[in-house]
């Protein structure tokens, strides 16, 4: 399984979880860490995707970047 097979795993059982949350079956505690680290992973992959596989040119390189985390932040 590739990185976005256990992206998507990962997201799936975060969905779970929130519906759980939502349900009143979880604490807002028990899901944060996981919502929290789904996040992270998937930041990193998309970074390190950029990072190791994008253009070697510095200035493309933080177009990547900054594209990257639109769709995340705004």
């Amino acid at each position: 399984m590739g990185m976005l097979g256990a992206a998507l795993v990962y997201v799936g059982f975060v969905l779970f979880m929130n519906g759980l949350k939502t349900l009143g079956k979880l604490k807002a505690s028990h899901v944060i860490p996981m919502n929290l680290f789904t996040g992270t992973l998937i930041v990193a992959g998309a970074i390190r995707i950029v990072l190791f596989h994008g253009e070697a040119h510095p200035i493309s390189m933080l177009c990547s970047l900054s594209c990257s985390g639109s769709p995340i932040y705004g």
